[in-house]
Formats: C-alpha cells, sequence, structure tokens
C-alpha cells in the first residue's frame, strides 16, 4: 500500500515511472497486483506507466473480474520491466481485466537491463513475450465481439 500513498496525492497524474530493474532478493518487497490495482484506482488518467511489480502473489484475485469493476481505459503504455512471472495466462488475464486498450506489455528494458543470472533473465523474458501474445489474442477476440 506504500505506492497508493505515494500517490495519493496526484489523481491527475498521467505518466509514471519508475524503476524498470530491482534486484529481486529475500529483502527486497516490491508491490503486487493489489498495489496496481490501487494505484489505477486512484490516477484514472494514467496512460504511461513503468514500474517493477511482483505477478506471483494473486492472493484473492479474480482472474475474471480482478479490479472489481474498476479498470483503466487510458492506459496504452505499460512497462513492467524484470518484474517477477510464473504463470504467463494469469498475469494477461489480470491485465486484461484491469487495463481494456491494452495490446501488449512493453519489453524494450529487457534490451538494455543487465540480468544477474543470464538463463533465468531469458526465462522471463519468455515468459513476458508468452504475456503480449495472450494480450494480443484478446484483442483479436475483442475485435471480432465488437464486429458481431
Amino acid at each position: 500500500m506504500e505506492l497508493c500513498q505515494l500517490v495519493r496525492a496526484w489523481p491527475k497524474l498521467q505518466i509514471l515511472k519508475f524503476s524498470r530493474y530491482v534486484t529481486i532478493d529475500t529483502a527486497t518487497v516490491v508491490p503486487t497486483f493489489h498495489g496496481l490495482i490501487g494505484l489505477l484506482r486512484l490516477c484514472p488518467a494514467l496512460t504511461s506507466l513503468a514500474l517493477v511489480i511482483d505477478t506471483t502473489k494473486l492472493d484473492d484475485i479474480d482472474l475474471i473480474n480482478p479490479s472489481g469493476g474498476c479498470f483503466n481505459t487510458c492506459l496504452n503504455n505499460l512497462a513492467l520491466g524484470n518484474s517477477l512471472i510464473d504463470s504467463p495466462v494469469n498475469v494477461a488475464l489480470i491485465l486484461s481485466g484491469l487495463l481494456p486498450r491494452l495490446d501488449r506489455v512493453n519489453l524494450d528494458c529487457w534490451n538494455i537491463i543487465r540480468i544477474y543470472d543470464p538463463s533465468q533473465g531469458i526465462q522471463a523474458r519468455k515468459e513476458w513475450e508468452s504475456v503480449n501474445s495472450i494480450l494480443r489474442g484478446f484483442g483479436v477476440l475483442r475485435e471480432r465481439r465488437i464486429e458481431a
């Protein structure tokens, strides 16, 4: 909730960029999807967001309706850096529910980040590419539904 306390004073914030890379160890605390949901509620005008979150902690997140009906239709650029990931499908479901206009997660940072454990970095990038593939599929389904 520290993230939410930080942005509470800026409800009209449109661009927010934190670090795209953090060294993640047992002492590192990064926001989870709960923090991201709170941030999106407090800053509904966000169009661009860059931060690292822990997407492996899905405590009580409803994959069908992750934010309880609150979503952001303005955000179209999301960079999650070296965020922890273990389920691309769940991450894509949550992001699609929170950010219905998002067609991909910005992965540009993977081209410049020096990954501490190269083998882990390669796997993580593949998982984020899977998220983007799933998000593109969701976009196709939305287009088909609109046309029908």
